[in-house]
């Protein structure tokens, strides 16, 4: 069976189209996934760099900001009261304990300052102790 001129031209066509098909698919269509992908990346890498670069430009004013802090924190350091001495503790726990109704001590120590948590207690008629609450003391 001989092939005519026109249908050998049409096969021809066929073939190239398909090639060209192929290659599109082969070739073409995987980049497009890869450049799609590099995008995303280079979008998470540009907000990466917009990042560090409002860090650096942060880092300009941190001197600033810690003078001012220590600036604060010299202010607000005259409001706190002086440290007690253990005299001074003894006399005021006396006046306290002078001055309140019902109010038995079991014992009592001044020691050097450090910080901790006690648990106020009041007898009632019965007897039973009712709890006030944590307080924090230092002493």
């Amino acid at each position: 069976m001989k092939i005519s001129k026109q249908e050998r031209i049409l096969i021809v066509v066929f073939l190239v189209a398909a090639i060209i098909g192929v290659g599109i698919f082969v070739f073409i269509l995987p980049n497009f996934n890869k450049i799609s992908d590099n995008n995303k990346q280079l979008a998470s890498v540009n907000k990466q760099y917009a990042d560090i670069n409002k860090q650096l430009e942060h880092e300009s004013t941190i001197d600033n900001e810690i003078s001012q802090a220590y600036e604060d924190g010299k202010n607000l350091a005259d409001k706190f009261f002086n440290d007690l001495t253990e005299y001074e503790a003894d006399e005021i726990m006396r006046k306290f304990i002078a001055n309140g109704k019902d109010i038995t001590i079991d014992g009592l120590t001044i020691s050097p300052f450090n910080a901790g948590t006690f648990r106020i207690g009041i007898f009632t008629h019965r007897g039973n102790i009712s709890s006030q609450g944590l307080c924090q003391y230092r002493r």
